[in-house]
């Protein structure tokens, strides 16, 4: 099998909306914490006073800051899953372009693709990640555990054209 008839997929990190999230959870929490009585706006003897008491004013800190901590740890898993599946491409690439002669280090360099992309499955299960895995392992001769593999891929985004060619080129 030739590296070139397998197609890969490269999605992009899907992080734009923990960021925006992110960017409202804080600016609402700094909101409610700021919040002043303005002159002229309720009693006369409150302008300048903090609209909210000290305890709803530090709570909406302290969950802002709780629900900031989680959601970057949602976009950092995202982010490094994204590296694990890149890193796996650059493996996968790597050993297509060493010659048969050296085969133990061609293999070794599958294997080393292979790892990336199970972390990055453990930390995110994308369909891509799953067909870059399932070609992998097609190249190093694991048929039966490639084609369970685009089985996954295909579970995920049922009836994508490349992951469909890629499990026929598997029975092929």
């Amino acid at each position: 099998l030739q590296a070139r008839v397998w197609q890969f997929a490269l999605p992009r990190p899907d992080i734009t909306v923990g960021l925006v999230a992110i960017l409202f959870i804080g600016v609402s929490a700094y909101h409610l914490f700021r919040a002043r009585w303005l002159p002229g706006q309720g009693d006369a003897a409150k302008p300048g006073q903090p609209i909210y008491p000290p305890l709803i004013r530090y709570g909406s800190v302290i969950v802002g800051a709780a629900l900031i901590v989680v959601t970057l740890i949602s976009v950092g898993r995202e982010l490094l899953s994204f590296h694990y599946l890149v890193t796996g491409n650059s493996f996968q690439r790597r050993a297509a372009k060493i010659s048969d002669a050296e085969e133990t280090r061609k293999q070794d360099t599958f294997k080393a693709g292979l790892t990336a992309y199970d972390r990055s499955l453990g930390l995110r299960p994308a369909a891509a990640t799953f067909n870059n895995r399932g070609i992998t392992l097609a190249q190093i001769g694991r048929f039966d555990y490639a084609i369970k593999s685009y089985q996954e891929a295909l579970k995920e985004t049922p009836g994508e054209a490349v992951y469909l060619s890629n499990v026929g080129l598997a029975y092929h």
